[in-house]
């Protein structure tokens, strides 16, 4: 038997995939995977199962300026999810090409630990 890093977490093949489309987000993601875990497994379930559900003060679209992200020359809108009280995802969705046949992907722009300075209260980003 050999030794492992344990077993993968499986996916349905309904579920989206998701996509760092920033070295920054990758780099962020490994931050908040060593300072947040447990909320961060469930930022990973949300995203994968319902990333286009947006909840009140934990997944919504962005406003103002922030509102899109254009990624290989689409144009998509820009979510944010907050995994801890100031931990952020910057992700945009890619929905399946039929309804229900294969997977959408979601594109992660950006993972912050601490609130991204941008969007901080009482700067005019909305």
């Amino acid at each position: 038997m050999s030794k492992t890093d344990g077993v993968a977490r499986p996916g349905k093949s309904t579920d989206y995939v998701l996509e760092f489309i920033t070295r920054e987000a990758e780099k962020g993601w490994q931050d908040a995977r060593a300072t947040a875990r447990n909320t961060l497994t469930d930022a990973w379930d949300y995203l994968t199962n319902t990333p286009g559900l947006e909840q009140p003060g934990l997944c919504y679209i962005l406003r103002g300026r922030f509102q899109s992200l254009t990624y290989q020359g689409v144009e998509y809108a820009r979510y944010q999810y907050k995994f801890t009280h100031s931990g952020r995802i910057w992700y945009a969705v890619v929905q399946p090409a039929k309804k229900g046949k294969g997977s959408g992907r979601v594109l992660i722009e950006r993972v912050e630990v601490g609130h991204p300075n941008e969007t901080e209260p009482g700067r005019n980003f909305r």
